[in-house]
This record gives C-alpha cells, structure tokens and sequence, in this order.
C-alpha cells in the first residue's frame, strides 16, 4: 500500500457530513483524486502516529518520505470518545 503513496501521488483527509466520517482521497494524476476504500482508510489510520506540524500536534500518516496529516490529534480525541 505505502508504495503507492507518497510525493507524486499525495493523500488528502476530509471530514464529511453530520456523521463527520473521514474521507481520504489520493492524487492520481493531473486534479484526478480517487477516495480511498474504507478498508484502505482503516489500514491507514492504523499506521497513523501522532506528530508535530507547524506547532501543532496532528495525527498523520508517513509515507516515501512525506507526512500526510489526517486531522488535529485533539479533534481525534473527540470523535474518538
């Protein structure tokens, strides 16, 4: 899975809807995204660490030498409750 993401083909993370249920997408090509399977996002946010961005402590996924942040680890700990 990690080989497919990274540099060129970058994850973004969208919180959607009332249910505020996450989102990831993956740059594919040119403005192409896909949205990931949900098997796939809970792969991804079982890899998922807590990290400093910015001065900020984020939860974030790492791959190919890039950090792709997910949410806010505080936020994380409210839906999480």
């Amino acid at each position: 899975m990690s080989s497919r993401w990274g540099p060129d083909h970058a994850l973004r993370f969208v919180v959607h809807g009332d249910n505020r249920e996450l989102k990831p997408y993956l740059h594919v090509r040119g403005r192409l995204e896909a949205l990931v399977s949900r098997a796939v996002m809970y792969d991804l946010v079982a890899l998922g660490e807590t990290v400093e961005i910015d001065g900020i402590e984020m939860f974030a996924v790492r791959s190919g030498g890039v950090t792709f942040a997910i949410m806010p680890a505080q936020e994380l700990e409210v839906l999480s409750a």
